[in-house]
């Protein structure tokens, strides 16, 4: 709802309006409305696939506002992808995957030595529900940048290596992690 508060004063004249440049409506809307949309998104340990769906109609109405291939248009039958493709922007799913990943590199350089114990501890279940996001995060950017990746082996597996290349090289780890699209 805060995020539909931000967007629908501006729809119409500062999203939908050509005589802006697409890379500045992009801009604004993703520090208008984006960052209200995924506050704090990447930290929730029980998204769901309906959550994400729910936050990716209001993300897509925007981006589709922008690039003036609105849904309900007859003469216009783009889907989400290929409207994101057009213009150059990441998945809902990828951008909170990416903020959640640059988190994780946050805590092992910088966190308590305490929550990065408890980050790498196995319940009765295995790892942590945030965990278990991480990994699976971190597999798809191993699949995405397989050539670069598949040295470390799995995430599951070898989690040392990972976090030593997380640690070793912060500013590499972050354009590596930014680079990453996930389609879905």
């Amino acid at each position: 709802s805060s995020a539909m508060a931000a967007y629908a004063p501006l729809a119409q004249k500062v999203f939908g309006a050509v005589q802006i440049a697409r890379a500045a409506r992009l801009n604004l809307f993703m520090s208008l409305v984006i960052s209200r949309l995924v506050y704090n998104a990447h930290v929730w340990s029980n998204i769901t696939k309906s959550m994400y769906t729910t936050l990716n109609n209001m993300y897509m109405r925007g981006m589709r506002r922008i690039s003036g291939h609105c849904r309900f248009n007859a003469e216009n039958s783009m889907s989400d992808h290929d409207v994101r493709v057009a213009l150059g922007v990441v998945s809902l799913q990828c951008l909170i995957s990416q903020r959640r990943l640059l988190l994780l590199a946050s805590i092992l350089r910088h966190g308590p030595l305490q929550l990065v114990a408890l980050l790498s501890a196995n319940g009765p279940g295995g790892p942590l529900p945030w965990v278990k996001l991480v990994i699976s995060d971190m597999q798809r950017l191993q699949n995405y940048h397989a050539p670069k990746l598949d040295e470390l082996g799995d995430p599951r597996n070898t989690p040392a290596a990972w976090t030593s290349v997380i640690v070793s090289f912060p500013a590499e780890w972050k354009a590596l992690v930014r680079t990453m699209h996930i389609t879905s």
